[in-house]
């Protein structure tokens, strides 16, 4: 799956620029007012899980956005000794500062609150079963790339970290276990598509 998610993200990146250069009246800026719908995949292009992102995004300025993101995660793995189950919800909403370029390739940046929950559930052959539940609560940052290919089309790269107030439920044969932490976490990085109406 790997190899053919890998052509066509090769195959549009190179129709989009081909469709870039018939297109002179596209704009590298961005204009107070732009809207974009963003679709991202989650790290190292690996779609064995469910790992993806949707997003609205409006410039304010040439230099400055908001970005609403909700992303789901899920994975549903099993084999003979153990079954595993994993699902994360979260929403941020980001403020975004983008660079000056004369170029169609702009650097972003962008901090904001975010919010999670997650649940996990594990059960092996033995008849072992754990369930965990958390909530988080904090900070989310974000550093990335956005190549504006078309007036209605741009690709982009990201990397984001959070910084997270949690709190976990744990429940198992041995008892429930309440914890509580700060946690500071990496999502990797992420290709997308921004489409822009």
């Amino acid at each position: 799956m790997r190899p053919f998610c890998l052509v066509l993200f090769a195959s549009l990146l190179l129709a989009s620029s081909a469709w870039s250069q018939d297109a002179p009246s596209a704009s590298p800026d961005f204009e107070a007012g732009d809207r974009a719908l963003l679709f991202q995949i989650g790290p190292n292009l690996d779609l064995s899980g469910l790992n993806s992102t949707v997003a609205l995004k409006r410039h304010r300025s040439a230099t400055s956005a908001r970005r609403f993101s909700l992303g789901v995660q899920g994975e549903l793995s099993g084999s003979d000794a153990q079954d595993r189950q994993a699902l994360a919800v979260f929403v941020n909403y980001l403020f975004l500062a983008y660079s000056r370029s004369r170029t169609q390739v702009h650097l972003y940046y962008g901090l904001g609150p975010t919010a999670g929950f997650r649940y996990q559930d594990f059960s092996d052959e033995r008849g072992n079963e754990a369930e965990r539940v958390s909530l988080d609560i904090g900070l989310a940052g974000v550093l990335g790339v956005e190549w504006r290919v078309h007036e209605a089309i741009g690709l982009t790269g990201e990397y984001n970290s959070i910084l997270v107030g949690t709190y976990e439920h744990q429940s198992s044969a041995g008892g429930d276990v309440d914890l509580y932490g700060v946690a500071l976490r990496s999502n990797g990085a992420r290709l997308g598509l921004s489409v822009y109406f």
